[in-house]
């Protein structure tokens, strides 16, 4: 293994990271197994003693003091020393010490490659010798129903094991999104491998606390393999310039709970459920536009009303919340309201045939008729059930 102590800090060190980087990267492409069906599966017992060697605790300090502030997990990847773990355990800390699972204790030398997005950091350990054991990854994306063992080291419990299954997944981004599991991952877990019964890891545990509950995913190790070489940083990292991968996982996976509980007409719990949307993603005009559909349903009508218009500020060419407050408006009877805000909506999406009947009732209530007569003319071409209803309101 290179020894960065002994070369000097400018051109040595150089060469030294460089020496680094390559074989980390070398290393973990071999790491990487790809599809295996006919690998069997170990049972329980054996797996978690192959594992645990491999996965250590992480401790964070802040300057010079001696009591750590932070404690997460990571795994070893190859025989350099070379750890996996999340980039939030390393995140606001100046230096950091690994405790192997024989329980001895050695600084992080440095971070190798990082992607502050995914919530991912390749980090260099100070072993005097190889680690006892390191993890492969598979490529492949666990299908749901499948069993995975997290190895982890929540705050006072080291090398902890939960078993769950793989709950969802869900997919964006260009290494396969996040994967939902239901094995329990706690504060200190974060970093901890999620490995499939055949040993494979398939993720690395990050941990979100989200009110009092505790939403347990993975980033997919296709994370960790599609990691480029960086230039070698020491602590501290900077902080992320966006919203992490956790961040805006938690937040999808909160907006399919709460359109879950919409549809279900649970009104109270789908607008919970978008008010942390907004919180994790403060620029979503879509989930802005959800809450106001929910505080509607609720009755809170003013609410829903900021919550169109703050969907509105937020993405002005984005149709529903248009359509949406001005069918609010026209229901309360602030009729002239709604065909000022309608318009919009059509502007935006013509064939919408929803906006046209509507704002064709609000030019009857108005008393235009030939303007309704406009939006009947319309609506024959969009939608005929919705023209002949309309056309009998003129002529009612």
């Amino acid at each position: 293994m290179a020894d960065c102590s002994s070369v000097g800090l400018r051109g040595g060190m150089a060469m030294c990271v460089r020496h680094c980087l390559a074989a980390a990267f070398v290393v973990a492409g071999l790491a990487a197994v790809g599809p295996n069906p006919s690998a069997a599966q170990e049972s329980l017992p054996r797996l978690i003693k192959r594992i645990q060697p491999a996965v250590v605790t992480i401790l964070g300090y802040k300057d010079d003091t001696k009591k750590f502030s932070k404690q997460g997990t990571g795994f070893f990847i190859n025989k350099e020393g070379h750890l996996v773990t999340n980039y939030h355990v390393l995140s606001r800390i100046t230096r950091a010490e690994v405790k192997t699972s024989d329980g001895a204790t050695y600084p992080l030398k440095m971070i190798l490659a990082e992607d502050p997005r995914a919530d991912i950091v390749i980090a260099l350990a100070d072993l005097p010798k190889e680690p006892p054991h390191f993890l492969q990854f598979t490529r492949e994306i666990p299908e749901v129903g499948e069993d995975v063992v997290v190895v982890g080291s929540p705050l006072g419990l080291e090398l902890t094991v939960t078993e769950g299954v793989v709950s969802a997944v869900r997919r964006f981004g260009p290494w396969g999104g996040v994967i939902q599991i239901s094995a329990a991952i706690s504060p200190g877990s974060s970093g901890s491998p999620v490995v499939n019964r055949k040993g494979e890891v398939v993720g690395v545990a990050t941990f979100f606390r989200l009110g009092g509950q505790n939403l347990n995913f993975a980033i997919p190790a296709g994370a960790v393999l599609a990691l480029r070489a960086g230039s070698g940083r020491t602590l501290p990292l900077p902080e992320p310039e966006e919203p992490q991968t956790r961040e805006f996982s938690v937040a999808e996976i909160l907006m399919r709970q709460g359109l879950d509980h919409f549809k279900a007409g649970n009104y109270d719990q789908a607008a919970e459920a978008f008010k942390e949307v907004m919180r994790l993603r403060p620029n979503y005009a879509r989930g802005c536009n959800m809450l106001g559909l929910a505080y509607k349903r609720l009755g809170r009508l003013e609410d829903a009303e900021l919550a169109y218009k703050q969907a509105i500020k937020l993405e002005p060419e984005y149709y529903l919340p248009y359509y949406n407050l001005g069918y609010m408006y026209f229901g309360r009877g602030l009729h002239q309201q709604a065909a000022k805000t309608l318009k919009q909506a059509i502007r935006l999406k013509p064939d919408d045939a929803w906006s046209h009947f509507i704002m064709g009732k609000a030019q009857v209530e108005l008393g235009e008729r030939s303007a309704a007569l406009d939006e009947y003319k319309i609506l024959l071409t969009l939608d005929r059930k919705l023209a002949e209803e309309l056309f009998n309101l003129i002529y009612k």
